[in-house]
């Protein structure tokens, strides 16, 4: 089963910065049957990127999500051996084209990884040399090792906690109809221009939304009230 993602939009952006990044989707909040988003709000569900993109279009794609997810929950421990066999893989894959090899985990889900031991290690922990990246809506949550970059997801109802996180020095991120160049009296970082968000530290990251792509959408009715748009 192979798990990662190496070719889409955002991977290929970070590799045009010099970061060969690979990215890990799963199904999102309790697609599966399992939760792997415990922090979503009804907003952030309703306008998931799971169904955006070619994944809102094929139902292979989710599939695979799921069957992921499910042996994520119930063969966690070969799951991640799975996982960091590929991560071994990929570092001498992003070594020989002559790049820094860039791992997000959480391409579709929330979930805090440091409580997932193999051998009683973190990924985090038996990977030191290698950059790994999410997004979360955790806003408490705190990374445990030097090579973790967050960024902290933000809506409507969480802004201002949100700001209080960018005037302590981290980052966060928030969705737009059209991302502007300052928000709420702060410079906004076009944060789709590529994945290396550990390269924009201490910035508002603003996200442009993504259309979801299934049978019979209605994006201009999704995006009414909804309170993960931020303007």
């Amino acid at each position: 089963m192979k798990l990662f993602t190496t070719s889409n939009p955002k991977t290929l952006k970070s590799q045009k910065v010099g970061w060969f990044e690979i990215i890990l989707h799963l199904a999102p909040h309790t697609l599966s049957g399992y939760n792997t988003c415990k922090w979503s709000t009804e907003g952030c569900r309703t306008l998931c990127l799971n169904s955006s993109g070619f994944s809102g279009r094929f139902d292979a794609i989710q599939k695979k999500r799921i069957e992921r997810t499910k042996m994520l929950f119930e063969d966690t421990e070969n799951f991640l051996k799975l996982i960091d066999a590929e991560i071994t893989y990929y570092k001498a894959v992003a070594k020989q084209i002559k790049m820094k090899l860039l791992v997000r985990l959480n391409g579709t889900s929330d979930i805090q990884w440091d409580e997932y031991l193999l051998e009683n290690k973190s990924l985090y922990e038996r990977h030191l040399d290698t950059v790994f990246i999410n997004y979360t809506k955790h806003l408490n949550y705190k990374a445990k090792t030097h090579n973790h970059f967050v960024v902290y997801s933000v809506q409507q109802d969480t802004i201002q906690k949100g700001l209080k996180i960018l005037e302590n020095g981290g980052t966060i991120a928030g969705v737009f109809s059209k991302v502007p160049s300052s928000f709420m009296g702060w410079e906004v970082t076009d944060g789709d221009v590529h994945d290396a968000i550990h390269l924009h530290q201490n910035k508002f990251l603003g996200l442009k939304y993504k259309n979801l792509t299934y049978k019979g959408v209605d994006n201009k009715e999704l995006v009414k009230n909804n309170a993960l748009i931020l303007h």
